[in-house]
């Protein structure tokens, strides 16, 4: 992706432009997988969201609607978490379980969609995912919550504090007023404070 956008003379949007499109061609399928060739070509739930929130940054609807249609149809689990890791090879989850800054990153680019793209009702599918993953993917921290590393991660009180995306929080809190989100950066903020003491 480098080298292509070294040889697109022009502004900084033509480069950021040439690096989606070579992103786009080597890493996401025409069915909407984001494959990783370091790894036989097996998806995660974090490439997917990462194609998602790229596609919102660069205005294209086609690439974020194919990601999205695929992520639905084959990671999503009945409670309205995505499992995180895909063979597409055999066309089977390798692991059922959660990644939860997968879907952080999933509803976060639905929330920010739902505006750029002017869809409501990708802000409705980025509600109900707010509420699974406050359902399914917290562990109570102090007064309040804290996601959770994923949906396996309660009982041993896993957190994963790469997994804390303070720029999405305001968009949660939109979507799901009143549940927590508002308290969420300063209790993540103090976690780190303790994780580094």
């Amino acid at each position: 992706g480098l080298a292509a956008a070294q040889e697109v003379p022009g502004t900084p949007e033509d480069t950021l432009a040439a690096l989606w499109q070579s992103y786009r061609d080597r890493y996401i399928t025409a069915k909407g997988e984001v494959i990783d060739p370091s790894r036989e070509g097996r998806v995660s739930s974090e490439a997917q969201s990462y194609a998602l929130v790229r596609a919102v940054w660069m205005r294209d609807h086609a690439t974020f609607a194919r990601v999205l249609a695929w992520t639905d149809a084959h990671l999503r689990r009945p409670d309205g978490l995505y499992s995180w890791w895909w063979d597409p090879a055999r066309n089977v989850a390798l692991d059922r379980n959660t990644a939860t800054d997968g879907d952080i990153e999933i509803d976060y680019a639905l929330a920010m969609a739902s505006v750029v793209f002017e869809r409501p009702a990708y802000a409705t599918a980025a509600r109900a995912l707010v509420r699974a993953i406050r359902a399914g993917a917290t562990l109570p921290v102090g007064d309040g919550w804290f996601p959770s590393a994923g949906n396996w991660a309660g009982p041993e009180r896993i957190v994963n504090l790469s997994y804390f995306y303070p720029y999405a929080t305001p968009w949660f809190a939109w979507l799901d007023p009143g549940a927590g989100w508002e308290q969420l950066n300063a209790r993540g903020y103090a976690l780190i404070a303790r994780s580094l003491d």
